[in-house]
C-alpha cells in the first residue's frame, strides 16, 4: 500500500487541509486502486483506479480517474455526545449495505456501493438531520 495525495479546493476554511492522502494499491505504472474512503475529496471514491504523477519528493499525486466502480461517498458529522446513537446510525448504514470509516468520534465518511439505493441512504440521513442528530454532505456522487 502507498499513499496517493489529492489536492483539495479549500473554500472558507473547509476542508481544513489542502491535501488529502488515501491508501491505495499499485495496479500498474502510475495507476492505483483507492483502498480507503476519502474524508474530504470530491474527486475519488473507494475502489476507484486513479492515475498519478510523481511529486517533487517522489510521492504519488492524483491526476485523474482511470476507472471507477460506481461508488459514492457521503460524509457525516454527529452533533452532541451520544456515541451510542452515532454507532446505532452507523450500524443502520452498514445494514443497508454501506461501509464507513471514522476520522474522529463525530466525523465519518460513508461509502455507498453502486448497487445500493443512494436515495434511500440520503433519505435516512435527511430524517436524522431533521431530528438534529447529524448533518451530512456529499463527496463524489455517482448514482
Amino acid at each position: 500500500m502507498e499513499k496517493v495525495y489529492i489536492e483539495l479546493k479549500v473554500v472558507d476554511g473547509y476542508p481544513p487541509v489542502r491535501v488529502e492522502s488515501v491508501w491505495a494499491e499499485k495496479v500498474a505504472e502510475n495507476v492505483y486502486k483507492v483502498s480507503n474512503i476519502p474524508f474530504y475529496s470530491k474527486q475519488v471514491c473507494l475502489d476507484d483506479e486513479v492515475r498519478t504523477s510523481r511529486g517533487i519528493d517522489g510521492e504519488a499525486v492524483f491526476v485523474g480517474i482511470e476507472s471507477d466502480e460506481g461508488n459514492s461517498t457521503v460524509r457525516i458529522i454527529f452533533f452532541g455526545d451520544n456515541e451510542s446513537l452515532s454507532l446505532l446510525i452507523l450500524a443502520d448504514l452498514s445494514g443497508m449495505g454501506c461501509s464507513w470509516e471514522g476520522l474522529s468520534k463525530k466525523f465519518f465518511s460513508v461509502n455507498v456501493p453502486e448497487n445500493i439505493d443512494f436515495e434511500q441512504i440520503v433519505g435516512y440521513l435527511e430524517k436524522k438531520s431533521e431530528a438534529g442528530v447529524l448533518d451530512y454532505e456529499y463527496g463524489m456522487v455517482r448514482q
